[in-house]
């Protein structure tokens, strides 16, 4: 009887919101008045994360749908590895196209200089990301997933699959 009832809820409610018009259906999403944002990674700064890098980002919009990501990081020494790298994107937004807020897709390109020891590794990272940014006034968050094929030569150090989670906080200008 209960499973009826909800069924039927259910379908009145899906025939009023496709029936009903709407005065917003056809409203431009407003691009953002930001151009740039400079932002840390503070789960790092935390030690939170599976290498505990402490990063700085700057992005900034190339056109009203893409923005490019300029990236560096520092490895402490941690286990017995240290290091720096540098990376980039190219974001793509999507859901609404505007850049620097919303939903984005971006290839990404990530080198690290690395040290074991006496030892001393490259590592080049390709893959790509997904993030969703949201600015308050003129600070913004970004949560993003991350995922990279790391390539590290003969070595073999640092090689394979990499991913995680994260959130970029910044100033916005």
């Amino acid at each position: 009887m209960k499973s009826r009832f909800a069924s039927i809820v259910a379908a009145v409610l899906l025939a009023i919101t496709t029936i009903t018009p709407s005065s917003d259906a056809l409203a431009q999403a407003r691009p953002s008045p930001h151009g740039s944002m400079l932002a840390i990674e503070p789960l790092g700064l935390l030690g939170i994360g599976q290498f505990r890098l402490f990063q700085l980002q700057y992005e900034f919009r190339l056109t009203q749908d893409n923005s490019i990501a300029l990236r560096a990081a520092l490895l402490p020494a941690y286990v017995g590895v240290s290091g720096f790298g540098v990376g980039a994107s190219y974001r793509f937004f999507v859901a609404d196209g505007r850049a620097l807020t919303g939903l984005n897709v971006s290839p990404g390109l990530d080198l690290f200089l690395l040290s074991a020891g006496d030892k001393s590794y490259q590592t080049i990272g390709i893959g790509g990301d997904l993030a969703y940014k949201w600015i308050f006034d003129s600070w913004g968050i970004e949560p993003y997933f991350r995922l990279r094929q790391n390539f590290a030569g003969s070595e073999g150090y640092y090689a394979g699959v990499d991913y995680g989670v994260g959130a970029w906080l910044g100033y916005c200008w």
